[in-house]
């Protein structure tokens, strides 16, 4: 790890302005790999199905997709949008989830090239961040549901990224076992606290008030980015639910009865994430 965070500084420091596109080209073309691979995770892990087995298809005529066709990006452009087989629209949605987490990728390599050149790898927790962010946001919109294969997984990358990058937390002499201490107790920590007041506001308003799901997220982005981080997604993430609720409300002219958290966590998990990298050096999360 030190050895690749060392080159890469050395290339920067070598290539000025070119070292920054290799890292925002780079950043890109990784972001648009895990949004793909996010849109299957979408489609497969809340239907029960293998993320590895059987291959993709088209759900309309069951056409293998070949590996040509299953470029990111770069194939939904080439198809124009529809099944080689049938020749029925794909949905736009696989292309926007691909470029939109590629367009984050690069937002958050950039931001650790300049704030953090000489330790690179630290935007590891924010990319996964921003793969969960954009996974949880799409099941919980379309299916009102936020799978456990998406949180736990995300807490068990966030105890190994505490163990590999511990500088990621913003800690001054952190070891590899302080970090993934650190991360497991800012998980357990915040998981405990949002669980207990869950049960407090199921017992206030007789139904629930935060989901078992959104309180798996939460605690996912504390293991990532440490409890502060945790705590100010859950805060953000309440007031933009506010805004749009009231906006809904003079929309509409009435009041939504139940909402999806989990979009307005995503998009602060992706914020904070990324502010936290921003302010990398003077806010210790």
């Amino acid at each position: 790890m030190d050895a690749f965070n060392q080159a890469f500084y050395d290339v920067l420091a070598l290539c000025g302005i070119g070292g920054y596109v290799i890292a925002g080209v780079f950043s890109f073309i990784l972001g648009a790999c895990f949004g793909s691979f996010s849109t299957a995770c979408v489609w497969r892990i809340p239907r029960n199905i293998s993320i590895l087995w059987p291959p993709s298809s088209c759900p309309n005529c069951g056409h293998r997709i070949v590996p040509t066709e299953n470029i990111p990006l770069f194939s939904y452009l080439m198809l124009r949008g529809k099944c080689s087989g049938c020749r029925q629209k794909i949905s736009p949605r696989y292309f926007f989830l691909e470029l939109t987490t590629a367009v984050l990728f690069t937002a958050a390599g950039l931001l650790t090239a300049w704030k953090c050149p000489a330790n690179f790898l630290s935007v590891i927790p924010c990319w996964v961040l921003i793969v969960l962010s954009m996974a949880c946001a799409c099941t919980d919109w379309e299916l009102r549901i936020i799978p456990d294969k998406f949180t736990f997984t995300a807490m068990i990358l966030g105890i190994g990224c505490g163990w590999l990058f511990p500088d990621c937390f913003g800690i001054r002499g952190l070891t590899n076992l302080g970090g993934a201490i650190y991360s497991a107790g800012s998980a357990l920590f915040l998981g405990l606290a949002l669980w207990g007041l869950a049960q407090i506001g199921k017992t206030i308003f007789q139904r629930d008030a935060l989901g078992m799901g959104d309180v798996k997220f939460i605690t996912a982005a504390a293991a990532l980015c440490g409890v502060l981080t945790g705590i100010a997604v859950c805060g953000l993430g309440s007031l933009l639910a506010m805004i749009w609720l009231t906006f809904d409300r003079i929309r509409r002219g009435h009041w939504r009865h139940t909402i999806p958290f989990g979009p307005f966590l995503a998009v602060s998990a992706i914020l904070c994430g990324l502010l936290r990298i921003l302010l990398s050096e003077t806010f210790n999360p």
